[in-house]
């Protein structure tokens, strides 16, 4: 799948993490960005990375585009002509980012990924 076209809805918990986790290390000093935007674009241009189907049916989708994995729940539409929709729900970054971001000098405290995290990052 090259590209996800359909209806993309986006939570406020990932909203959050992606200023959190995305925005805050990026090159743009002072974070002018429409975020909403910002996230329909990459998430657009995205790949699937991983689809997984859970046992009581629901679908969820690990995307993965410069460095953001997007964590998805699709919903599948039930008639042939209407868009799938997808609902990100949360995002992270991948190793090959945070492992470039530390190279470059930024502070791995400011990532706030989690005890797990900087564990396995840094043995």
């Amino acid at each position: 799948m090259r590209e996800f076209k359909g209806n993309v809805f986006i939570t406020p918990h990932a909203r959050d993490r992606f200023i959190q986790r995305r925005i805050e290390l990026s090159n743009n000093a002072n974070n002018n960005c429409n975020v909403y935007k910002k996230m329909l674009n990459m998430i657009f241009r995205s790949k699937l990375i991983k689809y997984v189907r859970k046992a009581d049916g629901r679908v969820s989708e690990y995307r993965e585009n410069k460095g953001c994995i997007f964590i998805c729940e699709r919903i599948n539409s039930k008639n042939f002509w209407e868009k799938d929709s997808v609902t990100v729900i949360t995002v992270e970054l991948s190793k090959t980012y945070i492992v470039d971001r530390i190279d470059r000098g930024y502070d791995v405290s400011k990532m706030q990924m989690g005890a797990f995290m900087e564990n396995r990052l840094l043995n």
